[in-house]
């Protein structure tokens, strides 16, 4: 069971997107559902992640200094007295050795989520890495660390969780796909995947595209939509994401938590990489035939794109393949093992 308080420190704005937010998230969920309570303190930007947090009946925080500073390091420390936190949970790019130096100094336990396996010295009580090969990525890390690795670790929020998926059988040809980049997208890979999918001018085809909501290209994916020679949607503001991945016979995505939702619900995945923390994910899930990765954005030509969502769109054997090793990884209760975790060694420390 969780006992105290959980202060998450991490950052939403559009150059990084909503994905470190939206996985903390999910292990806010279970914390408080075990009955501690959450708070996040952010950087600038996102106000609509501000509202989705406050709805989940958490605190939010804006910081006051500059993101990854050392005045930063000292304001979360600070935050994490007052709070009386038991545990500290970074996620992010900008919170270096120094940076974790100064909050190990003066905080709780901490926790520490990591996708790269290119931080140490890490400075932490538990490491979180939960993409499929993170298990290989810490040969020398420090023994008084305990390591959380592998997508049975996968953070999941309770919204994916609650819903019981009983997939039918997969179509001979995918009609209905779901386009989604996360919060943000600031290369518009979003608009490339459109117009790929123009290109295969399927009519039968159904496109539900989400716009996140710190996407900057809102004006050119309006303009992108009109006369498209299928079905096509845009849809922002999107609370519904289970309901859309359950709908969908074809996921486009990035690397981020989004595979893992994916994954959990049987959506074959057709991934891009816009992200270097995305790549290890994408690398990870294509060497286990769970998604269909086409590397980096600005490596694919258009044409690479559209014949590559062709095929994956006309193959049966194809997307059932990727639906089944994809659902094997993720059982959706990484959250809870996290926070069995947190809460056992909270309990050892304190006795």
């Amino acid at each position: 069971m969780a006992s105290g308080n959980l202060l998450i420190r991490c950052d939403a704005n559009v150059v990084i997107g909503t994905g470190h937010v939206m996985r903390c998230l999910a292990l806010a969920q279970c914390w408080q559902e075990a009955g501690g309570r959450v708070s996040f303190l952010l950087g600038p930007g996102g106000a609509e992640i501000h509202e989705r947090l406050s709805s989940q009946g958490v605190e939010v925080r804006t910081l006051s200094v500059a993101v990854g500073s050392s005045e930063d390091a000292e304001e979360t420390a600070r935050l994490t007295e007052r709070c009386e936190a038991a545990w500290l949970v970074l996620d992010g790019s900008d919170f270096s050795a120094a940076y974790r130096q100064i909050v190990r100094r003066r905080s709780a336990n901490v926790l520490l989520l990591d996708d790269h396996g290119i931080c140490a010295p890490y400075d932490c009580d538990v490491l979180l890495n939960f993409a499929p090969d993170a298990s290989g990525l810490y040969p020398g890390r420090q023994p008084d660390i305990r390591c959380l690795l592998g997508p049975e670790f996968a953070l999941l929020r309770q919204e994916f969780v609650a819903r019981s998926m009983n997939r039918a059988e997969i179509p001979a040809v995918a009609r209905k796909v779901v386009v989604t980049f996360g919060g943000s997208d600031p290369n518009n890979v979003t608009l490339r995947v459109m117009e790929a999918l123009r290109q295969i001018a399927d009519p039968r085809l159904e496109v539900r595209v989400v716009v996140g909501a710190s996407n900057p290209h809102g004006a050119l994916l309006d303009n992108a939509a009109q006369g498209f020679p299928c079905g096509l949607s845009l849809l922002k503001g999107v609370r519904n994401m289970p309901e859309l991945m359950a709908w969908a016979e074809l996921g486009v995505s990035a690397g981020g938590g989004t595979c893992f939702e994916m994954a959990f619900m049987k959506v074959p995945m057709f991934l891009i990489t816009i992200a270097s923390n995305h790549d290890l994910t994408v690398k990870s899930l294509v060497r286990r035939n769970a998604a269909i990765g086409l590397g980096w954005f600005h490596a694919v030509t258009q044409d690479e794109l559209a014949s590559s969502l062709a095929n994956v769109i006309g193959s049966q054997v194809l997307r059932q393949e990727l639906a089944d090793n994809a659902a094997r990884l993720v059982d959706g209760m990484g959250a809870h093992r996290v926070v069995d975790v947190l809460g056992t060694w909270d309990r050892a420390r304190r006795n």
